[in-house]
């Protein structure tokens, strides 16, 4: 998770903010990523079970499936279109909030997507997120993300 801080723009944010001490505007935003991620999850968890279970009809065994589908597969049911989609949403949508306010203010997205899912005990969203050995997200030549 702290990798990306390494690609924040510079001052883009102040120390880190947990729910408690976030806006409004970011508290709310949290609440409706929460419903979409777990709409994702509730997606890509069977999507990802009928890969595996494809997989081992072929032969090799459950364990071999699993092995193989990881290794095309590398985040597992994190790499649905749906959980990545819901992921740069809900990025992209934090940071339109963020422009809105001081440094001081801002939360830093990847603390929104995963840290405070952490904070909030949502257990099996956060072994969804922290499948990802990425953020699908990216900078632009302007220092924006994109």
């Amino acid at each position: 998770m702290a990798q990306v801080k390494n690609y924040y723009p510079a001052g883009r944010y102040g120390d880190p903010l947990g729910i408690e001490q976030s806006g409004r505007a970011h508290a709310e935003l949290f609440q409706q990523y929460r419903g979409y991620l777990q709409r994702a999850f509730d997606i890509a968890v069977p999507w990802w079970e009928a890969i595996i279970e494809n997989r081992s009809a072929l032969g090799g065994g459950r364990q071999d499936a699993i092995e193989d589908a990881f290794n095309k597969q590398v985040a597992g049911a994190a790499s649905s279109p749906y959980v990545v989609w819901v992921i740069r949403k809900f990025w992209l949508s934090s940071e339109i909030i963020n422009e809105t306010l001081p440094p001081s203010q801002r939360v830093a997205p990847d603390k929104f997507l995963l840290q405070w899912l952490i904070d909030s005990n949502d257990t099996e969203l956060v072994r969804l997120v922290a499948c990802m050995p990425y953020w699908p997200i990216g900078l632009d030549e302007n220092g924006h993300w994109c």
